[in-house]
Formats: C-alpha cells, structure tokens, sequence
C-alpha cells in the first residue's frame, strides 16, 4: 500500500476538481438509463496511488399509486463499475432525499477501484428522521487515467410514469 502527502502551508489537504449545481434534468416517464450528474476530472490528473471522492444529492419522487423500482448506476470512463439491485421506491406524495458518496482508488495509470455508498431517505425526511435504505458496494475499472475521465450516476426506473421522478440537485469531485 502505498501513501501520498501533498504540502500545502506544511498540511495535507484535499482539492476539489470539479463541482456543479446546476444543469440537472429530472429523470421521468422513461425506463432508459438517464445521466444524473457526471464530473470530469482533467487529463492526467490521477497518479498511481491517488484517491478522488464523488458525491452527488438529489431528490426522488413517487407519487404513482404504485411501488416503481430504481436501478442506480455508478460509470467511471466507458465502465459501469457498480449497478445496485433493483431498489423498490413506494408511492408517496412526499420527496425523498437521495446521496451518493464514491471513493475512487487509482492502483495506476489503467487500474481503478471504487467503493460507494447510496443512501435515500424515507419520504419526507429532509430533515434526517424516519429512516432510509444505504445499499454499498465494490468495483474495478480499467480506464486509462491519463485522458480525462467522467465519473457519472445514473437511474433506470423499472416503469415509465410522469408522476415519478429523480433529480440530482449537487455534484462534486474531489482529489484526496
């Protein structure tokens, strides 16, 4: 296992790459795999024994009458590292909260892995109360670090309904 310090006034620290906002489309009525948010880092950033951070928010509505089922996935480059089982999101009127939070490994310049977590809230806890689902999980890539590579969350609902939807609201990628 190896370890970077970087100094910066005598401290390590991180830096953020790249960070968005605005631009987000609320994914609805469709059962294609729709880009939430995707962040690119320049070209030839990563070093072997780097770390980066992907963390995106949103929100998730269902206000179908029906459960609808969510597959979440997790894309480094042209590589779908994670795909979570289909996630059940029953009908309420109310949002929920949804988070997404990637660490990214560069073993080398084509090595990658990430470990994620995805947690949504209970409808209407904006607030952190009721409860929420934080599916994990573990993948490889291997992209080629020294072009710029698109960290990227999507979802595939499982029914097409204008009255569902899930929209990232923030994205940021950080170099550790």
């Amino acid at each position: 296992m190896s370890s970077r310090t970087f100094h910066a006034a005598g401290a390590a620290h991180a830096a953020l790459v790249a960070s968005t906002t605005t631009s987000f489309t609320a994914v609805s009525n469709t059962t294609s795999d729709v880009t939430l948010a995707t962040l690119t880092n320049p070209a030839a950033l990563p070093a072997a024994g780097d770390f980066f951070i992907f963390e995106s928010g949103g929100q998730l509505s269902n206000n179908t009458g029906g459960s609808i089922n969510h597959t979440i996935r997790l894309k480094l480059g042209a590589t779908t590292v994670l795909t979570t089982p289909a996630i059940s999101i029953g009908t309420n009127a109310a949002d929920r909260e949804w988070y997404l939070r990637a660490t990214i490994a560069f073993v080398s310049a084509a090595s990658q892995k990430i470990s994620a977590m995805l947690a949504y809230s209970l409808p209407d806890t904006a607030n952190w109360g009721g409860g929420s689902a934080s599916p994990a999980g573990y993948g490889t890539a291997a992209e080629n670090s020294a072009s710029s590579l698109a960290v990227a969350v999507s979802v595939q609902p499982g029914t097409a309904a204008a009255t569902q939807s899930m929209q990232a609201h923030w994205a940021t990628l950080t170099r550790m």
